[in-house]
């Protein structure tokens, strides 16, 4: 992703991460606007939801994982895709959640 592609996402999107009081709501506000967030390795990154094209990890927009982890805990991960799902999502049907 080129520089100025990365400075209009992250204005686009900063307001979500600064403004979530945790998981569960950046990740209603994500997809409200297109996108979800997977682990890819120990990265976290952000995907367009329509096109599945991993777009960057958060860390290069300035939001990395080790602070969001300190402001919230851990987020609750799908076991087969990695994606981030909400709290209300883990104890439902037969996928594990880590």
């Amino acid at each position: 992703m080129d520089f100025e592609t990365s400075i209009f996402l992250r204005c686009h999107i900063a307001d979500d991460f600064a403004n979530s009081d945790g998981w569960d709501e950046l990740i209603d506000r994500l997809s409200g606007k297109g996108f979800h967030l997977t682990f890819v390795g120990n990265r976290l990154i952000l995907v367009n939801e329509r096109t599945g094209v991993h777009l960057c990890t958060c860390s290069y927009l300035g939001f990395g994982f080790a602070s969001l982890t300190r402001n919230w805990g851990k987020p609750h991960v799908h076991a087969r895709s990695k994606a981030l799902v909400q709290s209300a999502q883990v104890h439902q049907g037969n996928d594990r959640v880590v």
